[in-house]
């Protein structure tokens, strides 16, 4: 089931302004009877009449990707949650979930809560890479989870199953892995057998056909370009 928010019930709503973005939501039944932890959760508890209320408080939530609801209680999260062993979680009984859909321009792929663009024909230095991925709203394809690796690979075949390398958005600092992104450090890594091999090599590829392992290169050469738009 989706719900599709645009600018009702916002007025019957406590505290909400009504700058609302146009989003959809869809009920996760896997996670009825869960709310997100309070380290998770945005702002206080927010009391509505029915669940288009809640998630349309929602839409208006800078941040806010998923809510659970109880009765009158609206819980506004920080994340899409998608099992219910997430540690993020915890119980609420008589709970319902809602997230936000991803929904991606067209030409865009629609993976986990990202949207990816592969350029197939064009391959740019690492530089070059992060000013075109900027210039669409987007950074340079940046995989920081098993989850996230197992699912790209399925779904950009292109990559996985040739030799065609494309840049990861991280670089090597001070001897320290750090996200191309925010600066911050690096905690999941996928490196091949014998990678990284610190020979001047201060940025990063997907190995192809390796299961998506990665080696790491100088900055300078020419990769191929996948871009990643966090939604």
């Amino acid at each position: 089931m989706e719900i599709k928010v645009c600018v009702i019930f916002v007025s019957l709503v406590i505290g909400v302004n009504c700058n609302q973005r146009n989003v959809q939501f869809a009920e996760d039944t896997a996670l009825s009877g869960f709310k997100c932890s309070a380290t998770e959760q945005i702002g206080d508890v927010v009391l509505t009449q029915t669940t288009q209320m809640c998630t349309s408080v929602c839409a208006s939530t800078d941040g806010c990707k998923s809510v659970f609801y109880k009765h009158s209680e609206c819980v506004r999260c920080r994340s899409r949650y998608r099992k219910a062993g997430d540690a993020r979680l915890m119980p609420m009984a008589g709970s319902v979930s809602y997230r936000t859909v991803v929904r991606c321009n067209p030409g865009w792929l629609s993976l986990l809560d990202s949207c990816y663009l592969w350029n197939s024909s064009t391959i740019m230095t690492f530089y070059k890479t992060k000013d075109y991925c900027s210039s669409l709203g987007a950074h340079v394809l940046y995989i920081d989870s098993a989850e996230e690796k197992d699912v790209a690979s399925n779904f950009l075949p292109e990559i996985a199953v040739s030799d065609r390398k494309a840049w990861i958005g991280i670089q090597l600092k001070n001897k320290t892995w750090i996200s191309s992104i925010n600066g911050k450090l690096v905690a999941y890594f996928n490196w091949a057998s014998g990678e990284p091999e610190n020979f001047g090599e201060d940025c990063a590829i997907t190995l192809g056909p390796d299961l998506w392992r990665w080696g790491d290169t100088m900055c300078t050469g020419l990769r191929h370009v996948v871009c990643e738009k966090d939604m």
